[in-house]
Formats: structure tokens, C-alpha cells, sequence
């Protein structure tokens, strides 16, 4: 019985998706594919590790800027804890202002600290 020309483009698919299966197979099971996901592990791991320092840095560095401004400090803790009557804005325009004039020397403190911690 002859195959027709259906019959015979879908063996060519079936042998060519076999064919590819069995190559990603062999790939994955390959030493090379191990050194390489191992590589991309290790990578990431490090990566991931690196930032987790900048993050601990930075909020150290944040806390040490903090410790330094206690005016800021006071701003934030008053802005944060509403009155007993409600939530003061006058607090929220002194707050504002203050970043605003003070955005310059607080951006310096925080860099200073940040690269004191560093350098550590």
C-alpha cells in the first residue's frame, strides 16, 4: 500500500520532534550542560549575595544618617504618630520643607556614611 503525502510529511514531523527530543535529552544529560547550569548558580548566588550587602549598607548607612539628623528625626517620628485630635499636616508641610532645604547635606551625610560603611 503506498503512504500518502500526508502520511508521509507526518512521519517526517514525528521523526524530526523524536529527533529533537532525543538531542534535548542528550544536552541535559550532558557534563557540559552541569558545568554550565552550575556556572549560572553560582553566578546568581553571587549576585544575589552582592545585593544583599547594598541593601545592608544602604539601610545602615539610612540609620546612621538618622542618628546624625535627630531634627529629622523628630520630623519623621511626629509625622508618623498622629495627634490625638487627628493627623496634624502642618507636621506633613514642616517635613517637606525640611527635605527640601536640607536635601543637599542629607544626600552628602547619607553618601558620606555610605561609603565610610564601604570601606569597612
Amino acid at each position: 500500500m503506498k503512504k500518502s503525502a500526508r502520511e508521509k510529511n507526518s512521519n517526517k514531523r514525528t521523526n524530526r520532534k523524536n529527533r529533537l527530543e532525543k538531542w534535548i535529552t542528550d544536552v541535559l544529560n550532558g557534563k557540559d550542560y552541569s558545568k554550565i547550569n552550575q556556572i549560572a548558580k553560582e553566578a546568581v548566588k553571587a549576585v544575589l549575595s552582592e545585593y544583599n550587602k547594598l541593601i545592608s549598607i544602604s539601610l545602615t548607612a539610612i540609620i546612621q544618617t538618622l542618628k546624625d539628623d535627630p531634627e529629622l528625626v523628630n520630623l519623621i517620628h511626629n509625622m508618623l504618630i498622629p495627634k490625638v485630635n487627628g493627623h496634624n499636616d502642618n507636621n506633613d508641610i514642616n517635613i517637606i520643607k525640611y527635605l527640601g532645604f536640607n536635601k543637599d547635606n542629607l544626600l552628602d551625610l547619607a553618601e558620606k556614611n555610605y561609603q565610610n560603611l564601604v570601606e569597612e
